[in-house]
């Protein structure tokens, strides 16, 4: 497994293998014509780059998490339709015990997702409530097709059959101190963000993933350090994308743009497994080009809406950076223990499995 030739052949065929299925899931979401056909992408990408446990298992606790935030929001969005303030406190109250569960490293995924979908979903019930429950459910189908199409390219292709499900992890009682500390400065950021995005008049969901895939950092420093890095993997999403599209707006072609996908996942995949100091960065890559890159029939070929997933993911970096230097000065004790120096550089940091 040491050996460089043998390395490099095995991340080239796992990068090979998440822009297929990710290619796939392009393909089925305009087969049905899917109104969130970048999620699908999104989430076959997210439960096949990284190696938690299994792609099963990820894709299990996707479903499940998602729909439970999804559940949770509809709930309150329903119960609280004429006090949205009401809402707003609900949601920043259910997101604590979630994260605080994500944190305990037991079957961490769901409650990750839980937390996520329920913040994006609230946020959807604010900005269009009479569209929550479509959105809802577009979602919800979006996160199937591309988990299926994943799991089914995993097992295809001979690269896992385990079907077990792993629920180890910390113990949720008694309750710990640093958990519930970085689970409430989370909740602040995602507050932070919602209320950002909703002045400015951002997508639901656009900074809503950046603000939580950012600040699920293990310790104090590595927020600022993956917060580079998350620019830095953005930047070059960006790149990729506008020389796409650019091309694709003179050569408009469907199968140009599966071409144009399963390369930018390629690289970002490739960037991320072979790379210690631009792993992170090209994890980030392969986040952003989807939701550059693939995004409604009616919206195709708007430099504005592109524009506006960008701000989402500044406006969530921008947040996490913010509570991040507030809670450090006001709280006597940082989010989670604050780790040696050392560990926040590339060679030390956690390791790309975290999430």
């Amino acid at each position: 497994m040491g050996d460089p030739p043998y390395k490099s052949m095995l991340i080239t065929t796992h990068a090979l293998r998440v822009a297929l299925a990710c290619t796939i899931c392009l393909i089925v979401a305009e087969y049905f014509q899917l109104d969130q056909p970048g999620l699908a992408v999104w989430s076959a990408y997210m439960i096949m780059v990284q190696f938690t446990f299994t792609t099963f298992q990820k894709g299990i606790e996707r479903i499940l998490g998602r729909s439970l935030g999804i559940v949770i929001a509809l709930l309150i969005a329903t119960l609280t339709r004429n006090a949205p303030e009401l809402g707003f406190v609900l949601e920043m109250l259910a997101i604590v015990p979630l994260f605080y569960v994500y944190f305990s490293d037991r079957l961490s995924y769901t409650f990750l997702n839980a937390g996520l979908y329920l913040a994006a979903v609230m946020q959807a019930a604010r900005q269009v409530p009479d569209s929550v429950f479509p959105l809802a459910w577009s979602l919800f189908i979006a996160i199937v097709i591309g988990v299926i199409v994943a799991v089914l390219t995993s097992w295809i292709t001979g690269s896992e059959s385990d079907m077990m499900i792993h629920t180890e992890g910390e113990a949720l009682f008694p309750l710990d101190r640093h958990r519930i500390n970085h689970s409430i400065m989370l909740m602040l950021t995602v507050a932070t963000a919602q209320i950002t995005s909703h002045f400015l008049h951002l997508s639901a969901t656009t900074a809503l993933v950046s603000v939580v895939m950012l600040t699920i950092t293990p310790h104090f420093q590595s927020l600022f350090w993956k917060g580079t890095l998350r620019l830095e993997g953005a930047i070059l999403a960006i790149l990729y994308s506008f020389v796409a599209l650019g091309v694709l707006i003179r050569i408009p072609s469907f199968v140009l743009l599966a071409v144009f996908v399963f390369l930018g996942i390629f690289i970002a995949v490739s960037l991320a497994r072979q790379s210690d100091d631009w792993g992170y960065a090209g994890l980030q890559m392969g986040l952003v080009l989807p939701m550059i890159m693939i995004m409604p029939h009616h919206q195709f070929g708007s430099i504005q809406n592109g524009l506006e997933r960008v701000v989402g993911v500044l406006v969530a970096l921008g947040s996490s950076i913010i509570v991040g230097f507030l809670w450090a000065a006001l709280s006597p004790t940082p989010p989670l223990p604050i780790l040696p120096p050392a560990s926040t550089l590339p060679k030390g940091r956690e390791p790309l499995t975290h999430h």
